[in-house]
C-alpha cells in the first residue's frame, strides 16, 4: 500500500517552522535557512521513522498518486511522531532545571 502524506500540515506543526511564521522570518536570509534545515531534519525523520513503524516502503505527496492505487495517508501518524519527540525533549529539559 502507498503511504501518504500532506508536507504542509507536518511543517506547521514543527515548532522551528512555527517560529519562522510568528517571527516572520523572510526566505532567503540565513536565519530562515538554519530553521528550515532543522525542520527538514525534524520532517525527513519523522517520516521515515513512521513508514518503518507501519511498514510503508513508498511515501508520496497527497496527490501524487492516481486514485486507481491503494493509499493510506500518514500524515496524522507522522505529526504524532514529531509530538512524540517534542514532549520527551520538553520533559528532558524539564527533569534537568
Amino acid at each position: 500500500m502507498i503511504a501518504l502524506i500532506n508536507s504542509k500540515e507536518v511543517y506547521v506543526q514543527i515548532a522551528e517552522y512555527k517560529t519562522i511564521k510568528k517571527e516572520g522570518i523572510k526566505q532567503g536570509t540565513a536565519r530562515y535557512t538554519q530553521l528550515m534545515q532543522i525542520c527538514t531534519k525534524k520532517y525527513r525523520k519523522a517520516v521515515s521513522k513512521t513508514a518503518k513503524l507501519y511498514n510503508h516502503a513508498l511515501v508520496v505527496e497527497e496527490g501524487g498518486v492516481s486514485k486507481e492505487h491503494q493509499t493510506i495517508s500518514i500524515t496524522d501518524k507522522v505529526i504524532q511522531q514529531l509530538s512524540d519527540k517534542e514532549i520527551k525533549k520538553h520533559e528532558l529539559l524539564f527533569h534537568t532545571l
